[in-house]
């Protein structure tokens, strides 16, 4: 890939500059990061959706400290992970061990237009105050006939309103999106939807983000069992309508296929 220019910060790389130690600081990052239910969850349902193969171009937009991205390395990707905050872009890069990331904010993505198989973004449009712009971007970014995996908070499942506020104001949600509006964005700009669920949508695993919320540390304490429980629980008795979470899947139709679309 050359048509863009990653941006090299070196914030940390003077502590975490050798590969060993490197290594141990990734695994406790990585680690700390899966000991959240619910992360888990969302991981095992991005992947199945993205499919990712070796040698495809991949951009995961607002990639954070690099989570997904350094997976999709390991895969045999060629991903570049984008975001705005320059201290997470430098984590992302000491833990890979790679030049792949770049800072960039997703309602203006500094990449030509058609160069990517599969975007990803995952937990990241429910916090852009231009959502719809930053979705633009992504099918502007896109090959035609290639795919995006997203993933938001929904908080469509009924929570107390007190829950709702306290969890908007920590993790600084602009907008928590529905199936509905997310498809009708979607297909507004031209995405075919292939695949959608919720997820931590029954009343235990709900009952277990409530507790991530309150008692975050106590949910961390409480995995694999907190994982296995949503799991069971999701499964048995989700409510297909509503959830926590929502993961969607959606394809660039190419201009053909747009053509036959709106003449119909």
């Amino acid at each position: 890939m050359t048509e863009y220019t990653c941006t090299k910060v070196d914030l940390v790389s003077r502590y975490l500059g050798t590969p060993f130690i490197r290594s141990i600081v990734a695994y406790v990052v990585v680690t700390f990061f899966s000991l959240s239910f619910f992360k888990v969850l969302e991981a095992r349902i991005v992947f199945d959706y993205l499919k990712p193969r070796k040698n495809e171009k991949v951009c995961d937009v607002a990639c954070g400290c690099g989570e997904f991205s350094i997976r999709l390395l390991k895969r045999g990707c060629q991903v570049i992970g984008t975001d705005f905050d320059k201290k997470s872009i430098a984590i992302a890069q000491t833990f890979s061990g790679k030049n792949s990331f770049a800072l960039a904010n997703a309602e203006k993505l500094p990449f030509k237009s058609d160069i990517f198989d599969k975007v990803v973004s995952v937990c990241a449009l429910e916090h852009f105050s231009e959502g719809e712009i930053a979705l633009k971007e992504i099918y502007r970014i896109l090959k035609p006939n290639g795919s995006v995996v997203l993933t938001v908070d929904s908080l469509t499942y009924p929570l107390p309103e007190h829950l709702v506020t306290a969890h908007k104001i920590k993790y600084h949600v602009s907008h928590y999106y529905s199936l509905a509006e997310l498809k009708e964005k979607l297909t507004g700009l031209g995405f075919e939807v292939t695949n959608s669920r919720y997820f931590v949508n029954s009343p235990l695993a709900v009952s277990l983000f409530e507790l991530s919320i309150r008692r975050p540390l106590m949910t961390a304490a409480l995995f694999p069992l907190a994982l296995i429980l949503s799991m069971l629980s999701d499964f048995a008795a989700g409510k297909p309508d509503m959830g926590i979470f929502l993961a969607i899947r959606a394809c660039k139709t190419s201009p053909s296929e747009m053509v036959n679309v709106t003449t119909k």
